[in-house]
């Protein structure tokens, strides 16, 4: 890894702190972070993007590998495991929930046509068991809103209602300004049809004949279950016979009917893991205070073959990359001949992508106080440099720029490793809730994600592989990562959140959560 001014000493002023920042980088932390390599990267993404792993869906066969795998990493660098045992796991009992498809079919009849469907069409997101024969179809296109808006409550009570919309493949093929707008459009639809209350609610995809099956639901049992809907929560039916059948009819009441049976969900046991490695610092009053280095393990899973024999999303820079790089960065100081002042938490988490799952776990059960958690570093999206919008070469993006003074420590060490922390403006404050420190960030911790590229053309794909990101770009990224998190613990003042409206509740709740800790 290149340093600018290995050994030199900066006085810098970043953008708010005061008093200034000792930016040191003294030759035994030079020679310790010079060890985060390519190759050292690549074999990590490697391993846990591999076919193997099957996308790593929460739960399945493959995030539990991909679990013992990154304790085995830290076991080898030499961490501690969770206080008061010899475990790295940080254990969910949850449950998880899920419709069994086997012998379901859907039938649609309109007139002299009759399709049916087996259930490797559905993608289905219900929980509930569902019992429609013969139930008249209500039919809504994505310009329908404003018309629905106008319907009383229960107006669609007896019905099942379709929805003729995009799916998210071929919104992502919009241009960039439009993307945005449509995955609103289609979101209020969605709402305006829930309200009015239908039976069931399926969208229709016309440019799939494969479903996802049964996608189930993760539960805590200690909280209530999320109400959280969304346009990516639908169910869906993938069928391109089944839109052309629907197109020619008007939105509204059709004479078209529908018939789908699904059992009641079965039930068992899920237990989940957050994967955690220490390091404890050495200074008598500043180790008893932390630094919450993580990432999410998880991806979205494995769906049938493409024509290319592809059906693998594998997940390599979303986001095997940001667990390689955190298991760098904690070998790195691992490595170190004194440890660092503050302790250093290496933490990767489960079910991100079902909603920031395993941060959300931790945050409701800290195995460290979250009022002495000075700062949450989350890394995401660190190895592939061809974002959408152009190369992100030597550069670093956070959510939140200018949120808190952890960004004023990312400048300063990327004024010594040559990389930019670059202000993204129309995606830095957006993805801020989109990514695990969010959880984090809600009970007051400053925290932020760090990105090489927010969007990258296999976003979400099968095309997510490892071997198309740029791993000595990466090795100067996650160089970067060390460097400002070992300058933040080495600073007796933490990092604060800045007096802006938009981070007001996190102030709040900073504050809320040091009356906790002092009573």
């Amino acid at each position: 890894m290149r340093f600018l001014t290995p050994l030199g000493l900066l006085l810098l002023s970043p953008l708010h702190a005061t008093p200034p920042i000792e930016a040191t980088v003294p030759p035994p932390i030079h020679q310790s972070l010079s060890r985060i390599s390519p190759n050292a990267l690549k074999a990590h993404v490697s391993f846990l993007a591999s076919d193997v792993l099957e996308g790593r869906n929460t739960p399945s066969r493959g995030l539990e590998v991909a679990a013992e795998y990154i304790a085995a990493q830290f076991r080898r660098a030499g961490l501690e495991p969770i206080p008061g045992g010899d475990s790295y796991f940080q254990i969910a009992p949850w449950v998880y929930k899920q419709i069994p498809l086997d012998g379901v079919k859907l039938q649609v009849r309109h007139g002299e046509q009759t399709l049916e469907l087996d259930s490797t069409h559905l993608s289905l997101q219900s929980l509930d068991s569902v019992d429609l024969a013969n139930t008249p179809v209500f039919l809504a296109r994505i310009d329908d809103t404003d018309s629905l808006k106008s319907k009383p409550e229960n107006h669609l009570a007896g019905k099942v209602a379709l929805a003729l919309v995009p799916s998210m493949a071929q919104i992502r093929g919009l241009p960039r300004e439009e993307r945005g707008e449509r995955m609103r459009v289609v979101s209020n639809l969605f709402s305006e049809l829930r309200r009015l209350k239908p039976a069931f609610i399926l969208a229709v995809r016309n440019d799939s004949e494969q479903g996802a099956g049964a996608t189930g639901q993760l539960t805590d049992p200690s909280r209530p279950p999320s109400s959280r809907r969304s346009f990516f929560q639908a169910s869906a039916v993938h069928s391109a016979k089944l839109a052309a059948l629907l197109d020619p009819l008007p939105s509204g009441d059709t004479p078209a009917q529908l018939t789908l049976h699904l059992r009641a969900p079965v039930e068992r046991p899920a237990p989940l893991k957050n994967v955690i490695g220490v390091l404890p610092g050495s200074d008598p009053q500043l180790k008893d205070s932390f630094i919450l280095i993580t990432a999410h393990y998880d991806h979205i899973g494995a769906t049938s073959p493409n024509e290319a024999g592809d059906g693998i999303y594998n997940g390599a820079n979303d986001d095997a990359s940001g667990v390689a790089s955190i298991l760098e960065v904690a070998s790195a100081f691992a490595a170190l001949p004194q440890r660092t002042k503050r302790t250093l938490i290496f933490m990767a988490m489960f079910g991100e992508e079902k909603g920031l799952l395993g941060a959300q776990y931790y945050a409701a059960h800290p195995v460290f106080p979250l009022a002495k958690t000075i700062a949450n570093v989350n890394l995401e999206h660190m190895g592939r440099t061809d974002a959408t919008e152009g190369p992100q070469l030597n550069r670093l993006s956070p959510t939140g720029f200018g949120f808190t003074e952890v960004i004023d420590y990312f400048q300063l060490a990327g004024n010594l490793t040559g990389v930019e922390i670059f202000h993204h403006k129309e995606n830095s404050e957006a993805f801020f809730p989109r990514s695990d420190n969010q959880a984090f960030a809600n009970f007051g911790v400053p925290a932020h994600t760090f990105c090489v590229a927010f969007e990258f053309p296999d976003y979400h794909g099968l095309g997510d592989h490892w071997e198309k990101i740029d791993y000595n770009n990466m090795a100067r990224v996650t160089g970067t990562v060390a460097t400002a998190a070992w300058m933040m613990s080495e600073r007796p003042q933490p990092p604060e959140w800045h007096s802006l409206s938009q981070t007001e509740k996190y102030r709040e709740a900073r504050q809320k959560e040091g009356n906790k800790s002092a009573q």
